[in-house]
C-alpha cells in the first residue's frame, strides 16, 4: 500500500498559470477592467474576477465563452499550448500585432512574477 504519494497530473501546471492567460488575453482585447469583459460575457463580474484570479474553478463551456469572445485559442487559454491565435489560419496583419501585445503582456507578467518570488 503507498501512503501519502501525491500524484501530479501533466496538465496541472498549465492549469495553474491559466489565469494569467486570461488576464493577458483580456488586457489584449482592449477590456481594460475585469468588470467590462464579464459584462461583455453576460456573467456576474464577481463570477470573473474569482476565475481571473484562480479562485474558482472554470467550467468547459466557461472557456469556450472566454476564449470566443477573447478571439484566442481554446487549448492554448486552457494549457498554454502552442499560441493564442493558433486557431486562425492565416494571420492578418491585425492579428499579429495582437498576438505581439500577448506575448508582451505574458513577459511583463513573468518579469512582475519573478520579482514577487
Amino acid at each position: 500500500m503507498i501512503k501519502n504519494t501525491k500524484i501530479t497530473l501533466p496538465w496541472e501546471d498549465a492549469l495553474k498559470e491559466l489565469p494569467r492567460r486570461l488576464k493577458a488575453a483580456r488586457k489584449a482585447r482592449g477590456f481594460t477592467t475585469r468588470r467590462s469583459f464579464a459584462l461583455a460575457c453576460d456573467i456576474p463580474p464577481p463570477t470573473y474576477l474569482n476565475h481571473e484570479e484562480g479562485k474558482s474553478e472554470l467550467r468547459v463551456s466557461q472557456l469556450v465563452l472566454y476564449a470566443t469572445i477573447l478571439d484566442v485559442s481554446l487549448l492554448w487559454l486552457m494549457l498554454g499550448i502552442g499560441a493564442p491565435l493558433d486557431h486562425h489560419e492565416e494571420p492578418q496583419p491585425a492579428k499579429t500585432e495582437l498576438f505581439k501585445a500577448y506575448m508582451n503582456l505574458m513577459k511583463m507578467e513573468n518579469t512582475e512574477k519573478e520579482k514577487i518570488d
